[in-house]
């Protein structure tokens, strides 16, 4: 069982704030999304490596604005998007699925992203 079977299992959840985003490339933004959507956008991931899903907050919390990723072969790339001075800085590590999953939920439920000193600048 993937870790997306387990949270469409899961109980419904919330974002952590009203009016985030979602957004991938194929179906668009979607504003306030039910956790349904967010699942669906996340499996679409998985099964497309042309697809990506990025999570965004209306106003930047703890300077982090956004999370995205995406998938190449087996490796899950994301990013976090920190607001910086009036920029954005981007930046990425290079994850498996499961903490791909886990990081994009935790933004999407919390607004946080643990350990970001594992993080290094996009290139």
């Amino acid at each position: 069982m993937s870790l997306s079977d387990l949270f469409k299992n899961a109980e419904a959840s919330t974002p952590c704030t009203e009016n985030i985003t979602i957004e991938n490339n194929f179906d668009g933004i979607i504003s306030n999304p039910t956790w349904e959507q967010f699942l669906d956008y996340i499996t679409k991931v998985e099964q497309n490596p042309e697809e990506y899903i990025t999570v965004t907050l209306p106003v930047a919390k703890d300077g982090i604005k956004f999370v995205q990723g995406y998938s190449i072969a087996e490796d899950y790339p994301v990013q976090v998007g920190i607001e910086k001075n009036g920029e954005t800085v981007l930046l990425e590590k290079v994850t498996d699925e499961v903490e791909f999953e886990l990081i994009i939920k935790k933004f999407y439920t919390e607004g946080v992203v643990e350990n970001i000193d594992g993080y290094k600048p996009a290139s």
